[in-house]
């Protein structure tokens, strides 16, 4: 009714191009696209992929190319890769959700490590969402261990009734796993530990606590300070894995940059003494080409 009440062109032009990642131009490929009598329509494109690199194909509905674009469609193109399962040592990798589709890309750019943190299928406020009801899903991770992907566990995010939380602070403070206290019951932390181990063990060889525990994800408990804390979870932590046996390589510090005090305090501390491998984060690069 709208078509006939306004007729209208019976395509779109649509002008386009073809720039690096960095903006820089390679070409450009205009369209028209036909319509349908509700104004509806679809072309397809051949996007350039003549060298390895990332890319950005942009449509504007006018000549000059300026303005916001109608569509626009970022893609790379890379050399063949070997499967993870098949591929030499690499700690390249990533944080992935663990569907098929998407481990499907992680494979194609070259991933051979995945970092649970997220998604968080080993994390304990996703495993125990009621006190003593530990529910594993382990799909995702039997899926991407499969594939032959190298799998970074979490341990860690205290669920809010396991939490050793400042009282003064509302409960929904820390009823989420990215504003966590440790725990308050030792006994817990060790239980939640050996049924992690044991849940995902098939898959999971390498364990990470916590993350960023210098920053809001780690909250300090009540007369203690947020390094005393971590420092108490690493050592508990180390005990069971030791008291068990369990075939756990565990990695600690996590921190958020290898320049933060907390990193520095724990590791003083002696937190390499409880851990395998000490971890950090490299998120503020910008600051200081000298920060690591």
């Amino acid at each position: 009714v709208l078509a006939e009440t306004h007729p209208g062109p019976a395509f779109l032009p649509l002008y386009g191009r073809f720039v690096t990642a960095w903006g820089e131009p390679v070409s450009r490929a205009d369209v028209t696209v036909p319509l349908s009598r509700e104004y509806l329509g679809k072309v397809g494109s051949i996007l350039s992929a003549a060298q390895y690199g990332g890319y950005k194909y942009e449509l504007f509905t006018n000549v000059k190319l300026e303005g916001t674009p109608v569509c626009e469609i970022v893609y790379s193109v890379v050399p063949k890769l070997k499967s993870a399962r098949n591929a030499e040592e690499s700690f390249f990798g990533g944080h992935v959700l663990l569907t098929p589709y998407n481990l499907d890309i992680a494979a194609h750019a070259g991933f051979r490590w995945l970092r649970l943190c997220p998604p968080l299928p080993t994390a304990w406020w996703s495993i125990e969402k009621e006190k003593g009801k530990a529910v594993y899903f382990t799909n995702g991770v039997e899926r991407a261990a499969g594939m032959g992907f190298h799998l970074l566990g979490l341990l860690g995010t205290t669920p809010p009734f396991q939490a050793d939380a400042d009282p003064r602070k509302p409960t929904n403070s820390y009823a989420s796993w990215t504003n966590g206290y440790p725990p308050k019951d030792p006994g817990e932390w060790r239980r939640y530990v050996t049924n992690s181990a044991a849940a995902f063990g098939k898959w999971i060889h390498h364990w990470e606590l916590w993350n960023e525990p210098d920053t809001g994800f780690f909250q300090a408990p009540p007369g203690k300070t947020r390094e005393q804390a971590y420092l108490e979870l690493a050592t508990a932590t180390r005990r069971t894995i030791d008291t068990n046996g369990t075939n756990l390589f565990l990695v600690a510090g996590a921190a958020s940059s290898p320049k933060s005090p907390f990193f520095m305090e724990t590791l003083t501390n002696g937190l390499a003494l409880t851990a395998d491998a000490i971890s950090f984060h490299y998120n503020f690069e910008d600051r200081s080409p000298n920060e690591t």
